[in-house]
């Protein structure tokens, strides 16, 4: 990726209830640090967002990605987001990040971790974790090694969740300009969120876009750079980006294919969540890929809660990683294992 230097921008909360975290960024650099980056961070980076007066820190536009590569010296930045859990809890849903403060910002490597506590009793319950702290010594451990293994090129850049058909969508369909494995460019938008869990919209996008980075040709534009073009175009970003209001845009949007969707529910506690995809061709401006997923994290237990997904988190994994095999398998054909995810460990 020819990403030498980074930035640890601060964390980003979507965890209910959750406030700020120091840890977060202190965790985040000691991944960025492990895996053989130099790292700015702390006061010198809190200077830089004062002095630019930058509020929004959880994506990087091209105005922001300047800056930081004039003012910091950085060839990227790290970010860091919270889905589920927080200071204290037997339960941690985390992404990380890592963009390019090139002239258009690309997502380089993305890769999760999801768990609680209870996820691996083993014999007499012995491996149940009661000390919120080595679970999140766990999570950034996998992350780290997964940040180290894409910069070594040990590994794909995007971390993939296994596939599987328990996790297969229950509608969808998909056209010919989705075949092949061309480089293309691919804009991930905001999804609607008519689920009754804070945020869970954006939960699904970052798992969408984590998977389709896991597909070989698939550029992944920052998030922050398409709430920046959206902005621009006063495109309402309440609650998401409605299929009409992408269509509006699609012809400004420097993408090939702009992904667009729904999420209907997401439930914490049960590891259950509902939601609907669509991929739009800015060729042809209709949609190639539509198709509508639900799944509870005990589908397809049978035996004394073995397999048992416990986090939304991870499902949505699950259920997205088939997704992307589904619409995309020239671009995962002999890609091996080399591409699962820390989370779906």
């Amino acid at each position: 990726s020819g990403i030498g230097r980074v930035a640890i921008f601060p964390p980003e909360s979507l965890a209910p209830g959750a406030g700020r975290d120091a840890g977060l960024a202190t965790s985040a650099a000691e991944v960025a640090a492990r895996a053989g980056l130099e790292v700015v961070a702390g006061d010198e980076v809190e200077r830089f967002l004062a002095e630019e007066r930058i509020r929004y820190t959880a994506g990087l536009d091209r105005f922001v990605a300047r800056a930081a590569r004039e003012k910091l010296g950085v060839d990227g930045v790290l970010f860091t987001t919270l889905e589920s859990g927080g200071a204290g809890a037997l339960r941690i849903a985390v992404t990380m990040r890592l963009v390019t403060t090139r002239d258009l910002p690309e997502i380089v490597w993305m890769d999760g971790f999801a768990r609680t506590g209870s996820d691996a009793p083993g014999l007499l319950g012995l491996g149940i974790i009661e000390d919120p702290q080595k679970l999140r010594s766990q999570a950034f451990d996998a992350l780290a090694r997964s940040l180290a293994a894409a910069r070594s090129g040990a590994r794909r850049e995007g971390g993939r969740c296994q596939p599987g058909r328990v996790y297969a969508p229950k509608f969808s369909f998909r056209l010919p300009p989705l075949a092949g494995s061309a480089e293309r460019t691919v804009i991930v938008l905001p999804f609607l969120d008519s689920s009754r869990r804070r945020n869970a919209g954006e939960v699904v996008r970052l798992g969408v876009i984590r998977q389709l980075l896991s597909a070989r040709g698939l550029h992944l534009v920052d998030p922050g750079e398409v709430r920046q073009v959206l902005l621009d175009y006063r495109i309402i970003l309440q609650g998401g980006v409605s299929l009409a209001s992408a269509r509006t845009i699609l012809k400004t949007l420097r993408a090939d294919w702009v992904v667009v969707g729904d999420v209907r529910r997401f439930d914490e506690e049960r590891a259950a969540a509902e939601f609907n995809l669509h991929v739009l061709d800015s060729e042809t401006e209709e949609i190639v890929w539509q198709s509508r997923s639900y799944n509870d994290g005990d589908d397809g237990v049978h035996f004394f809660g073995i397999g048992r997904v416990s986090t939304s988190s991870a499902l949505v994994c699950r259920m997205v990683a088939e997704i992307a095999a589904e619409a995309f398998p020239d671009r995962f054909r002999d890609a091996g294992s080399g591409g699962r995810t820390a989370a779906s460990r």
